[in-house]
């Protein structure tokens, strides 16, 4: 029989507190499990899979907060750069990882690295790093493909939404784990 285990280092601490974010988290989390579980059919033939427990592996400073708003509001961002037994770090790539904004239990979902928010005159904005791909230079010069740029979005309260700009696809986007 195998056994599931999910491994979030120091994250029950971190998450005791009721929160309405909470629930959306744990419904991530056990979504990436499933995938994780899923993918062991492919190494049916493995030796040690009988053996050890399959393991969804993510380190605590994957789950953060971060501010939204001037006004104290925050959301809880998980960035999915999970290990897995036999497929290593399947969520990640160049040009980062899955993260998943959760605001009030609802989810947003981005691709990049670690998204984090500044305060820019009376608003705060969250930046998602990205690379590879995803970022444009002036003379489109392929060799500056490593170089960062950043996507943005800002909290509406009155609409329970990011706002980015319209030239691209949304940079924060709902997801199917809300409440």
């Amino acid at each position: 029989m195998m056994r599931y285990v999910l491994t979030v280092l120091l994250l029950l601490p971190t998450f005791a507190s009721a929160d309405q974010n909470e629930d959306t988290l744990q419904r991530i989390l056990d979504d990436q499990l499933a995938f994780c579980v899923s993918e062991q059919a492919q190494f049916n033939k493995v030796e040690t899979q009988a053996s050890e427990p399959i393991q969804l592996k993510l380190s605590d400073d994957s789950i953060y907060k971060i501010d939204i708003s001037t006004n104290g509001k925050k959301a809880t961002v998980l960035h999915t750069n999970f290990s897995c037994n036999n497929i290593g770090y399947a969520w990640c790539g160049n040009g980062g990882c899955t993260s998943y904004v959760i605001v009030d239990g609802v989810s947003f979902k981005t691709f990049g690295h670690k998204p984090f928010s500044v305060r820019a005159e009376d608003e705060m904005v969250v930046l998602i790093p990205r690379s590879g791909f995803s970022c444009h230079n002036a003379v489109q010069d392929i060799l500056s493909k490593m170089a960062p740029c950043f996507d943005t979005a800002v909290w509406d309260d009155d609409l329970k939404a990011f706002n980015s700009t319209g030239s691209s696809p949304l940079v924060l986007d709902f997801r199917k784990y809300e409440p």
